[in-house]
């Protein structure tokens, strides 16, 4: 079994980013879920914490991406461009 530090110092450097972004959104979620369950007393699922992070991931990745999407310029006709 690999261990957690020994699979972030074995991938490449695209790879290594997108663990860090995902482990720096899911610890941001889980300080969030903490502080409304100690000010507001609201309790979030877990499963509504990963899928939070989850979601922000996807979103902060495809804000930084470099390629367009082409499904985003398929619906734009010649007379819009």
């Amino acid at each position: 079994m690999v261990n957690f530090t020994d699979s972030i110092t074995h991938t490449n450097l695209n790879s290594e980013e997108n663990i860090i972004v995902q482990i720096a959104a899911l610890t941001y979620y889980i300080w969030y879920a903490c502080n409304l369950s100690i000010f507001e007393e609201i309790f979030l699922p877990e499963e509504d914490i990963i899928s939070k992070a989850a979601r922000s991931t996807m979103d902060f990745q495809l804000a930084n991406s470099s390629d367009p999407k082409p499904e985003l310029h398929d619906n734009i006709s010649p007379q819009q461009q």
